[in-house]
């Protein structure tokens, strides 16, 4: 595979994070002539590359958690509630992680989403 194919299929990541891991990983560039194929700064390659790297590490995750769960992905399945760890075919952020960064964020059901809300509605009416 080449780096202009990987870029096109590793939609998870931007254009720029794709470019810099494939260059640093698959093509073992240093850190400043990728800066330079990239016309960027070095320190931007690592954090393209770092990103990209904490977003592969995740997705390869998910699907192990999904494997595991022996659901076929064709039924719908998008990933696991961070509080019951069972499959969903929907999720949101936990309410009390709404001042993190999405990547950050714990997903769970939107029925668990729902009732923390609601348990949270209840405590600041008390």
């Amino acid at each position: 595979m080449n780096r202009d194919t990987f870029c096109e299929w590793a939609d998870l990541l931007t254009e720029k994070q794709a470019e810099a891991w494939y260059l640093r990983r698959v093509d073992g560039v240093g850190r400043q002539k990728a800066a330079v194929e990239m016309e960027t700064s070095p320190s931007n390659v690592d954090n393209l590359e770092r990103a990209a790297h904490h977003k592969i590490i995740r997705a390869h995750n998910l699907v192990n958690i999904v494997d595991a769960t022996g659901v076929e992905p064709d039924e719908g399945v998008i990933g696991v509630c961070a509080v019951s760890d069972e499959p969903q075919t929907a999720l949101a952020p936990h309410p009390d992680d709404a001042d993190l960064p999405l990547e950050d964020q714990r997903m769970v059901a939107e029925s668990v989403a729902e009732e923390i809300r609601d348990q949270q509605s209840a405590g600041e009416s008390e």
